[in-house]
């Protein structure tokens, strides 16, 4: 049998949901179900400027189980993976480098600010690519940390 779960049921921030099927008479079940890693990914709106060079981004990254900010990661961080896309165009992977909090510009830099006092804050340095002249919007997106709600920054 099959059974689809309406949307309102696990929307964001909802971690358990009690699902009743009843039949005709005394038939029936109840199941509980976990939901795991059901948030979509955070999504940060920028302005698109072609053209644009030496890009440095500051964005929130946050835990996937529950939305509080994830700290400790960096740009080696297991897992972790960078790709941008633009229109009609193929993913593309930022390869991320070691970058500090006040660096000169570096195309795939990244580094948390301060753990301590703006935690989940993260400073991205956006490759030049993405801002290729004539092209009119892209898509920057970070995922694959442990425990990292993916990011989406979409520049249009």
């Amino acid at each position: 049998y099959r059974f689809d779960i309406p949307n309102e049921a696990i929307a964001p921030g909802v971690k358990n949901v009690t699902v009743s099927i009843t039949g005709g008479g005394v038939n029936g079940a109840y199941a509980y179900c976990e939901l795991i890693n059901t948030r979509l990914p955070d999504v940060e709106s920028r302005s698109f400027i072609s053209g644009n060079t030496s890009l440095i981004e500051y964005i929130n990254i946050t835990q996937s189980n529950s939305g509080t900010a994830l700290t400790g990661l960096s740009n080696n961080s297991e897992g972790l993976t960078a790709y941008y896309v633009r229109p009609n165009g193929i993913p593309t992977q930022i390869s991320l480098i070691a970058q500090t909090v006040n660096g000169a510009y570096s195309g795939g830099g990244f580094t948390s600010v301060n753990n301590t006092t703006m935690p989940g804050l993260y400073r991205i340095d956006i490759p030049n690519a993405v801002f290729t002249v004539g092209v009119s919007s892209a898509t920057v997106y970070l995922r694959g940390a442990a425990n990292m709600n993916p990011i989406r920054i979409e520049y249009k």
